[in-house]
């Protein structure tokens, strides 16, 4: 099923060079775009404890996400690339383990986190790293389950730091009373 959902969407690649650019630039450079959405997102809060207690939120969900389930499962479970698997010409190449995606994982903490604070923005952000996730498999260097778990393990993070941080957010962010 993993490999007949990657055929479908990949089989595109290569067809049409505008497309192709398309497809490379929404793989590659939509994750700085949405980065900068987030941080955007953050100085739009009036008050700098605010600010700072959602900056906080935002850096403990992604080193649970990148620096600890992201890194333990590519340790763990080394899965190989589709264009390595498969004997493929990607768009571009790129080294490492591919399950779970590293952008998929990073897009969707950051999702998680800013749809937990403002759903809006956090549906907007939730299209863009979808897109994401989609023209990194037509480019051919991920799976779609490799997107799918990266997903997951995203927005299990960003909740688990979220329920984690809830009962000390009023006390933190509201100002000292003097």
């Amino acid at each position: 099923m993993n490999e007949r959902v990657f055929n479908l969407i990949f089989r595109w690649a290569g067809k049409n060079s505008l497309l192709d650019a398309l497809g490379v630039f929404l793989a590659s450079f939509l994750l700085y775009a949405v980065i900068g959405l987030v941080v955007f997102f953050v100085f739009l809060k009036k008050r700098s404890r605010e600010r700072l207690f959602f900056l906080v939120k935002i850096a403990l969900a992604m080193i649970l996400s990148r620096g600890i389930i992201l890194e333990v499962i590519n340790f763990t479970f080394p899965y190989s690339r589709p264009f390595v698997l498969l004997g493929l010409k990607p768009l571009f190449e790129v080294a490492g383990p591919a399950f779970p995606s590293g952008h998929a994982i990073t897009l969707f903490t950051l999702t998680t986190v800013v749809f937990l604070a403002n759903w809006r923005w956090g549906l907007i952000l939730g299209a863009l790293s979808a897109v994401n996730g989609l023209a990194r498999i037509f480019v051919g260097v991920h799976w779609p389950l490799d997107i799918l778990s990266g997903a997951f393990f995203g927005i299990l993070s960003g909740f688990l730091i979220h329920i984690l941080l809830k009962p000390y957010q009023e006390k933190l962010i509201r100002p000292p009373v003097l």
